[in-house]
Formats: structure tokens, sequence, C-alpha cells
């Protein structure tokens, strides 16, 4: 039998504080950069917060790709920039394969490697089992994610937590379970006006405005095959196979087709040329930037939105990965999400597709992290005409999305 905690988590506009507490508290932001923005103590600049944190990304890729890794006793890896630390969740004896890839990370960085009593696998098959019956009468599990130093599952309930509790799949999981109340997260696309970014040109570029028949954001430029024809990835809620892609408007000639999806990641394909550049800046921007990675996304990460409903978005922290998403018709699995941490938007309706990156320490380059999914955390908007935005963004990670499309990432 289960052993599962009850909590009744810190609603906040509707939803709940569920995620894993980042490291981004208030006192550890005391500096302000010169262009006003707040910044964690000890960086001179969001650049150079970015060049830390792609190093430790970097790094932590290496790990978590290792042949053994994935295949034993890996649970998670935490990323801190503010304190340069890769911290290592592993159950078991780590393979020696393994360890000598983490020997080799420069000295200069902290690495931990601690003990979990659950490996990835192990957190990810019990996931999949609480997935085959999520509810009972009078409550619904709507997210369920692994803790992230590996000790169990965390779940958002939808209706009664006492309800929950008696829900088979939570009772007979061979792993604790955590429950909390929370709301279901939301698709993010929406009716968007045509301006600036929202009438691109081929080749096109990502964060711009697609019609297919509805309206939702282009993500990264991909190769469909090699040597062959140039895409754009999406989201798959905002498209089915075979419809026609526009730009500019409903009218607007064709300039592609939506030829792959794949639901329970919620990303498509689209079939169009692209740049591998995406759209920097608000909504009016036409300014782009070149993309020349994909990086693995981790607890402790900071990220950026740009989708086409209300341009780019920075400073959201990533407080949970892995997360299932059994609200959703179909379920989606797999996903990455953070808060804005100032408590305003990450992203808006028209936003789904659209990329999520982080930026290079001189801002002209950037490195690909995933794909826009669903939202929450109602916020108030602020461009004209967007009447619903969010704190929270959850996101296919960009390895996952590439994997299940069979596609490769164009870099610059």
């Amino acid at each position: 039998m289960a052993i599962f905690s009850a909590v009744i988590g810190l609603i906040i506009s509707g939803s709940v504080s569920f995620f894993a507490e980042s490291s981004a508290t208030a006192g550890n932001f005391s500096k302000i950069e010169s262009t006003g923005k707040l910044l964690p103590a000890g960086f001179s600049s969001w650049g150079d917060l970015m060049r830390v944190q792609a190093r430790l990304d970097v790094e932590a890729d290496k790990v978590s790709n290792a042949p053994d890794a994935r295949r034993g006793g890996y649970s998670s890896i935490v990323v801190s920039a503010e304190k340069n630390r890769l911290r290592i969740y592993w159950k078991g004896v780590v393979p020696l394969s393994v360890r000598s890839v983490i020997d080799r990370i420069p000295s200069d960085i902290a690495v931990e490697v601690l003990q979990a009593p659950y490996s990835l696998q192990d957190l990810k098959a019990a996931m999949a089992e609480i997935a085959e019956g999520s509810s009972s009468i009078g409550a619904r599990i709507s997210q369920i994610s692994p803790k992230l130093d590996g000790t169990g599952l965390k779940a958002v309930v939808v209706g009664d937590l006492q309800s929950a509790q008696s829900i088979p799949s939570i009772k007979q999981s061979p792993v604790p379970v955590s429950l909390e109340a929370g709301v279901h997260l939301a698709p993010t696309i929406g009716d968007v006006t045509t301006i600036s970014r929202k009438t691109d040109s081929s080749p096109f570029k990502g964060g711009s405005l697609y019609y297919a028949p509805g309206k939702c954001s282009t993500g990264f430029a991909v190769r469909i095959a090699p040597g062959g024809p140039t895409g754009m990835m999406t989201a798959a809620h905002c498209t089915w196979v075979s419809d026609v892609v526009r730009v500019g408007g409903p009218t607007a000639p064709p300039v592609g087709e939506v030829i792959k999806r794949e639901n329970s990641r919620d990303v498509a394909v689209i079939d169009m040329p692209s740049a591998a550049r995406v759209y920097r800046g608000g909504v009016n921007s036409m300014q782009s930037t070149k993309v020349t990675a994909a990086l693995g996304t981790y607890v402790g990460d900071w990220v950026c939105t740009g989708g086409a409903r209300t341009g780019e978005h920075c400073m959201i922290v990533i407080d949970a990965v892995e997360v299932n998403d059994l609200g959703s018709t179909p379920k989606l699995y797999g996903l990455a999400s953070g808060v804005q941490w100032q408590g305003g938007i990450a992203v808006a309706l028209g936003d789904s597709g659209g990329p999520v990156f982080s930026p290079s320490e001189d801002n002209t380059a950037l490195a690909a992290k995933g794909i826009i999914a669903r939202a929450g955390i109602p916020v108030p908007c602020i461009e004209p005409g967007v009447n619903e935005c969010y704190n929270r963004v959850a996101f296919q990670p960009i390895g996952n999305a590439l994997g299940a499309l069979g596609v490769a990432l164009r870099t610059d």
C-alpha cells in the first residue's frame, strides 16, 4: 500500500503552489540590473547568469544522457546557477561509466551526488500505473511528477483530497504519493491579432503567428529528413495532420502543411520553409536571434518564452520536470514547468507551440529548451485585446519533442 500525504496547497488565483520550491526566493534577489530588472545576488547581469547556467546545463546533459544513466539509478539533476552547483540524485551505486563523466565536470562547479530512494525509471513506472486509473467519485489527478529528490511523486488533485486518497492507483502505488489541491492546466491556443511578428515571411522564424485554421505560434526550425526539406515545430493541439498553414491572415496564401503530430507529447511539425532563428522582444519587435544549440531542462533553470500572443517573457524558473498532465485529453507526458518569478506573465492564449529558450551571455544567440504546451495560474494581461494570461508555463522539452517527431533541430 502506498504511503501518501494530503496537503492543502497555497491557492493563488485559483491554482496551487504545487511544484518544487525554487532557489529563487525573495532574499536571493538583492541586485538590480542597469535596466531596472531584479537579479539574483552575485550576478551583474542576466547574461552573466545565463553564462553560468549554460555551463551547468551542458555538464548536466552529459550526466543525464550517459548510456548507463537512464538505464540505471539516475533520478534527477537540480541546477543552481546562483550557487554554481549541480545536485545529482542517484539510486544505489553510481556506475563507473557515469562516475567518470561526473569526475570530468570542471572543478570550479560544485557537484553533489546524493542518494535517492527511487530512480526516474521507478517513478515513471509508478506514474504510468496511476495514469491508468487517475480518478474516483469526487476527485481526479490532474498532474503528477517526480519529486526532485527522488523520494516519491507529487500530484495535483482536482476535487476532494480525501476522495483522492481512495483512488485505487494511489492507494496501491509502490512509491509515496503526496497530494495537493489544484486545477487543470489549460492549452494556450487562442485568438491573436495581426501585428509585427504576426506577419512573418519566408524563411519563417520561431515565435511567429500562423493559422491552421486556429491561431498559434511557431516553435523551432527543424530538418525533416537528412538533406531534406525544412519545417517548423509547434503544438499538436493547434493542428491536425494535413491542415494547411497560412501566415498573415486566415485567407493568406498557404505556406505549408502539417505532416506529423505526436499527441502524447503535444508536438507537431509543419512542412514549411524555416530559418534557425527566433523572434525576440515584445509583440511589436521585428528582431530575431539565431538558434545555436539545444539544451536539456532541469529544476532550477531559468528560461524565456516567446509566443506570438504577448512576445518574450523571461525570469521563468523551472520547478518541475517529467510532469504528466493527466487532466488533458489526450494525456500529456514528460512536460517541464515553471513560473515567472515576479508573478508576471509567462504565457497567454495564442502562445501554444511557441519556443522556450535560454539566451546566451551576450544575448546574440539562444539555446532551444522546448515547445509551449499548457499554462496555469491566471494573472492580469498587459497587451490590449489579450484576455487570458498565465504565470505558469508547461512545455515539452526539446529533446522529447525532436525524438517524438523524428526530426533534427536546425542551428546556425
